[in-house]
């Protein structure tokens, strides 16, 4: 069944005809960074009146004709009202690592079934996907990919120093702007999950997910 939430209505009913474009994604999967090159190549357009934040501040935005919503989980009602959904993901094994670092969360396999449904429903309705690995190693791909799905012409190099700046910085007095703070980054690695996580749990993830992993380029042990 699907629950229909206040907060989303209220929002949805402030944007009226406005674009409403998504950014979603697996927690620790890049999604900030994708944020705010999509929020950088959305103000390079002249056209565009853009107000943004995370979906939670949604409905105390200021109206304008386009707005950037940063998420982690969509419904049907979100992708129906949707302009454009982009989402980011990443080995749930690493994000997992990274996740209990950040929030001091416990892992566990309920936390993957989750993120794993979230990006099912992401690949039936998001117009474009980014893996955290592809997309950490090269900004201005992203960049330009996300300008080019977003129908504006912009200088992808320069936009793209500008978002590895902010995010090097982590500037705690723009986090109402650009979702970033000093301690987001983990610096974790992408085979720290092997030590860090319950073998049992691994043997969980591999058992269930292999076929995602192996199709995505994930080791399986």
């Amino acid at each position: 069944m699907l629950r229909i939430n206040k907060k989303q209505l209220q929002f949805f009913f402030k944007a009226g005809r406005a674009k409403i474009v998504f950014v979603d994604g697996m927690p620790r999967s890049g999604s900030t960074l994708v944020f705010n090159a999509m929020r950088l190549v959305l103000q390079a357009d002249p056209a565009c009146d853009l107000q943004s934040s995370w979906v939670r501040n949604a409905r105390h935005l200021p109206r304008a004709n386009t707005y950037l919503i940063k998420t982690h989980g969509m419904n049907l009602i979100d992708a129906w009202r949707a302009s454009k959904i982009v989402y980011s993901y990443r080995d749930p094994r690493v994000a997992l690592v990274s996740h209990s670092r950040k929030f001091g969360t416990t892992p566990s396999i309920e936390m993957v079934h989750q993120w794993m449904r979230d990006f099912n429903f992401a690949e039936q309705h998001a117009g474009l996907m980014f893996g955290y690995e592809d997309m950490v190693k090269d900004v201005p791909a992203v960049v330009h990919a996300l300008a080019d799905y977003a129908g504006c012409e912009v200088d992808s190099a320069e936009i793209a120093d500008n978002v590895n700046l902010l995010v090097r910085q982590g500037d705690d007095q723009s986090e109402a702007v650009t979702l970033l703070h000093g301690s987001h980054r983990t610096g974790t690695k992408d085979d720290e999950w092997r030590l860090f996580l319950p073998q049992a749990l691994q043997t969980q993830i591999t058992n269930e997910y292999s076929p995602w992993l192996e199709r995505h380029g994930y080791p399986l042990r």
